[in-house]
């Protein structure tokens, strides 16, 4: 059986050095839509876009789901 798990990244205001990240083990993880807004560590962000990319380390390979977020709006 193929695992559904993937990686999830938050990015906040572009800081791309040091991503938020979450293990999705089940791959339930609902993608919230381009401007939606979302709550993170007790602060509302934006997100700005998100994509979705296949990894290429591994074992095994996991997708990482990257959303883009924004205080500024």
């Amino acid at each position: 059986m193929e695992s559904r798990a993937r990686q999830v990244a938050y990015i906040f205001n572009a800081n791309y050095d040091s991503p938020d990240l979450e293990f999705d083990e089940e791959g339930d993880f609902a993608i919230p839509p381009d401007g939606a807004f979302i709550t993170r560590h007790g602060k509302q962000w934006k997100v700005v876009r998100h994509t979705i990319e296949e990894t290429v380390a591994g074992p095994p390979m996991l997708p990482i789901i990257r959303i883009n977020l924004t205080d500024q709006f």
